[in-house]
């Protein structure tokens, strides 16, 4: 990694926190994207980088691919020029297309979430769990007073709760179960803080 020689030569003891330094260290970064990542992007003979890879790491034949799987980006499903058009071009045209189906899954339930109704209830339970996450995961006491209510023969055995991020789409489903079985002990342990603070108010 070339960038970082030069970079820690040319702005020694500087910290990140130094705008110039900043600025430095991505364009370092950005060379070495411009220079050697995209030149084998370039370079790639077939139909992505990805793919060449992948195909000469297994030593597989791509005269003998009859279906083709994806998430439904753009760049692999569109008409013009993407990855589909050009296997179905120079391989097979009646190469078999596959929309992965926990990829279609999601974005069905997320368009659905968008309707009125079902956006508030979505981005409430987003909001709880969220919010759940980050109270005991900014405090190990917190988290061990959790622990200490799990009951370890249960579900809910020292189980930390999930926080849910929008770009990871399975996450909303680990953090909602996580939350659903330790319910009893999350409970237990708000009912425990609000009695706290109320002796203390009087």
């Amino acid at each position: 990694m070339q960038f970082i020689g030069t970079c820690t030569t040319d702005i020694p003891h500087r910290l990140y926190r130094d705008d110039k330094a900043c600025v430095d260290f991505i364009y370092y970064i950005s060379q070495v994207i411009q220079v050697e990542v995209l030149e084998r992007v370039r370079a790639s003979s077939f139909w992505g980088l990805m793919i060449d890879e992948y195909i000469h790491e297994w030593g597989l034949d791509p005269n003998k691919l009859v279906g083709f799987g994806s998430d439904g980006a753009s760049t692999m499903l569109g008409s013009k020029n993407r990855v589909v058009v050009r296997l179905k071009r120079d391989l097979n045209p009646f190469l078999t297309i596959t929309h992965c189906v926990a990829h279609r899954t999601n974005l069905a339930s997320s368009t659905a979430a968008k309707e009125s109704n079902c956006k508030v209830v979505s981005d409430e339970v987003d909001t709880i769990l969220n919010s759940v996450s980050s109270y005991f995961a900014h405090s190990s006491k917190r988290k061990a007073g959790l622990h200490s209510l799990q009951v370890p023969s249960l579900s809910d055995a020292r189980k930390s709760m999930k926080r849910f991020c929008k770009i990871r789409w399975l996450s909303r489903s680990q953090a909602v179960c996580t939350l659903c079985d330790s319910l009893e002990s999350v409970m237990v342990y708000f009912k425990s803080v609000v009695g706290r603070k109320m002796s203390l108010e009087h």
